[in-house]
Parts: structure tokens; C-alpha cells; sequence
């Protein structure tokens, strides 16, 4: 019989826990019950070393009700569809005037927010290498990092880099408008977005007075989870 220490020591379970088997049978068999922790895990039904190893903060979570998703790690809260698709005017205004999960304090995401919604491309996420940030927001920011990752390889629906919480009906092609403006070459005035569907950085143009020079793209509004909700 091998070991249980050996198996232990080379953290192999299935062997553990095969060899914990073979010992109770024998044990019983000889007239005695005997319960071996094979892995230090507690397997009961009413969970009493589980539930006094639980951390008691559960705050570092993404968690979505019916309308929004709650990321307490970034102390944001976000509407968990689309909320809606306009020009950057447009989309700013929707998102200031949106009354949603009991809040009206909602807004336009700048750019460092939209990033925290980044999952599974580590360039664009929030301490990635792309340099876009709201701290550093000008062109001179951008550099290959921004590119993002290999297209709908994402956790999200159809490969989206986004939480796999969000719902469907969202487009995960499109420039999603952040709240952060910078100037172009030309010094036209541009907004930084993000897409999705490759985790990229890009920018577009927020409004213009001829037809067909700005995009109208999907926004998600956000707002700032308070302390005392947090605790709750």
C-alpha cells in the first residue's frame, strides 16, 4: 500500500484518497470506525469547518441582481445591459438622466472605469501595459498594449471580454464610449472607447457638425457604490 504521507507530500489527491478508502474499510472491518482528513478538507454535509473558514469579507465579488452588476472590488456599479447607443453627447446625457436599480446618480464611465470591465486580456485590464489611463489620456499614451487580444477569445457571451454575468443583447463590435476626451492630431476633440470583442482601445469622434464624421456607439452607464452600501 502506498503511503499516505507520500501521497500527500506529492499533493496527490485521487491516490489519497483511495488509500484513505482501503484504510477505513480495514479499520471497520477489524471492528472500529476511524475518520482520516486524508486532504485537511471538511466534506460533512453541514459544513462547520467550511463555514468557519469562510472569509467573512465577501465584498471582493461581481455581483449582478436583475438590472445591475455590483464590483465591489472597484467599488462600481454598473448597468448590466447596454444602456442604450447614441453619440457621446447623447450618451453622456442618457446616462446622467437614468434612474435605475434605485439610484439616480449614474454617469458616462471614463476610460480607467471601462477598463475595469476588462476580463481575460491582461493588457487591457486594469493594471495592464496598455498606458491609456485617466491619469494619462492624451495619444502620446497609446501604444501597442491598447491593441488588445485575439478576437472572441473572452469569458463573455460570443467571446466578449467582459463578465461573464452580463446578459445577451449587447454588441460586442462596437466602440463603447467612455467619458475621457482628449484632442486628435488636428486638435479635433476625441473620446476614448473600447472594444469588446478584441479588448481594445480606440477613439472616436464625440460629435461633429457633418453628417457621417462621429459614430454613434453602445454606452453602459456606471456610478460610484458608496461605503455604507458596501457593507450591507
Amino acid at each position: 500500500m502506498r503511503n499516505i504521507t507520500f501521497c500527500k507530500m506529492m499533493s496527490d489527491v485521487r491516490c489519497c484518497r483511495q488509500e484513505c478508502l482501503k484504510l477505513f474499510l480495514l479499520l471497520f472491518l477489524a471492528g472500529a470506525v476511524v475518520f482520516v482528513a486524508c486532504d485537511g478538507s471538511d466534506d460533512d454535509v453541514d459544513g462547520d469547518k467550511n463555514e468557519e473558514n469562510r472569509p467573512t469579507d465577501l465584498r471582493d465579488v461581481f455581483v449582478c441582481d436583475d438590472d445591475v452588476c455590483s464590483d465591489f472590488h472597484s467599488s462600481l456599479m454598473w448597468d448590466r445591459y447596454t444602456s442604450g447607443e447614441s453619440d457621446w453627447p447623447g450618451a453622456k446625457k442618457a446616462c446622467e438622466n437614468l434612474s435605475l436599480g434605485g439610484h439616480n446618480d449614474w454617469r458616462l464611465p471614463t476610460i480607467s472605469e471601462l477598463r475595469t470591465l476588462v476580463r481575460g486580456c491582461p493588457p487591457t485590464e486594469p493594471e495592464g501595459a496598455c498606458g491609456v489611463t485617466d491619469e494619462c489620456h492624451s495619444r502620446a499614451c497609446y501604444n501597442e498594449w491598447c491593441w488588445g487580444c485575439f478576437e472572441r477569445l473572452g469569458p463573455g457571451i460570443a467571446g466578449a471580454y467582459w463578465p461573464v454575468e452580463f446578459s445577451g443583447g449587447m454588441c460586442i463590435d462596437c466602440p463603447y464610449w467612455s467619458n475621457t476626451v482628449t484632442h486628435d492630431e488636428y486638435n479635433n476633440e476625441i473620446a476614448w472607447v473600447l472594444f469588446f470583442r478584441i479588448a481594445a482601445l480606440g477613439s472616436a469622434r464625440p460629435a461633429s457638425d457633418s453628417p457621417g464624421d462621429h459614430v454613434d456607439g453602445p454606452f453602459r452607464c456606471v456610478r460610484t457604490v458608496e461605503a455604507e452600501e458596501a457593507t450591507k
